[in-house]
C-alpha cells in the first residue's frame, strides 16, 4: 500500500498524463482509483489526528487537575507548618526532634519593613522605568550599619519553623 504523499504524486503524474494525452478518458480509472486511495489515507490521517488531539486533550486536563492539586498540597503543608509555629511560639519550644526530621526555628535574614515611603531619603531610592520604589537592599545596609533613616525600621528578629 502507498504512503499518502506516494498516492499524491501518482495522482499529479496521471494528471499532467490526461493532459498531454489526447484521449484523457483512458487515465480516468487510474485516477479515480488514485482519488479513493488518497481519501481513504485522509480519512485514516483525520481519525489518527483526531485520536492525537482527544489524548493531548486528556493529558492537559490531567496535569491541570495534578498542578491544582500540588497547589492544594502546598497549600495544606504551609498551613499546618503555620500552625505548628503558633503553637511553638506559645508553649516558647525551640525544638523538637522525631527519627527522621526536627522541627526547630530557623532566623531568617533581616528584612526591612517601608513604614511611610514618602519619607524616605532619595540616596535610598531606585528608579525603575515608570516606577519610582524605595531600595531595600540600601536601606537595609545602612540600618544595619546603625543608620537613621525617616519611614523605616529593621526588624532583626525574623524567624519561622522548618520542617526538614
Amino acid at each position: 500500500m502507498l504512503k499518502l504523499y506516494e498516492l499524491t504524486q501518482a495522482g499529479l503524474a496521471i494528471q499532467q498524463a490526461m493532459e498531454a494525452s489526447d484521449n484523457p478518458d483512458e487515465w480516468t480509472v487510474s485516477l479515480d482509483q488514485i482519488n479513493q486511495e488518497v481519501q481513504e489515507k485522509v480519512i485514516g490521517c483525520g481519525m489518527v489526528y483526531r485520536t492525537l488531539q482527544a489524548e493531548s486533550e486528556v493529558y492537559e486536563a490531567e496535569a491541570e487537575r495534578l498542578s491544582k492539586r500540588a497547589i492544594s498540597l502546598k497549600k495544606q503543608a504551609e498551613y499546618l507548618r503555620i500552625y505548628v509555629e503558633s503553637n511553638f511560639l506559645q508553649l516558647g519550644l525551640n525544638e523538637i526532634k522525631a527519627d527522621t526530621f526536627k522541627v526547630k526555628w530557623r532566623k531568617l535574614p533581616d528584612m526591612v519593613e517601608i513604614v511611610d515611603e514618602q519619607l524616605i531619603p532619595s540616596s535610598h531610592v531606585r528608579i525603575i522605568p515608570q516606577r519610582i520604589e524605595p531600595d531595600k537592599i540600601s536601606i537595609k545596609e545602612a540600618l544595619q550599619h546603625g543608620e537613621t533613616i525617616p519611614g523605616t525600621c529593621l526588624i532583626t528578629d525574623r524567624r519561622k519553623i522548618e520542617i526538614k
